[in-house]
């Protein structure tokens, strides 16, 4: 058990790298979601509408070429 504490503290956070690829073609849906709030002793529920984006076509880039 004591090696547990130890552990979490050298992993850190892991965190993506940035991706600088440039998007040719994005795609794209809408998704309902049900949010419900406690309000004075029930819930009151929501549709909420979210939009999620993605990259389907990424621009090739070809590395330069060297002369010999």
């Amino acid at each position: 058990m004591k090696w547990i504490i130890p552990v979490a503290l050298i992993s850190g956070c892991a965190v993506p790298e940035q991706d600088d690829r440039i998007c040719l073609d994005w795609d794209s849906r809408v998704v309902i979601r049900e949010k419900c709030v406690p309000m004075y002793g029930t819930l009151i529920c929501a549709d909420q509408e979210i939009v999620q984006t993605w990259c389907v076509l990424y621009e090739e880039l070809e590395p330069p070429k060297q002369e010999d």
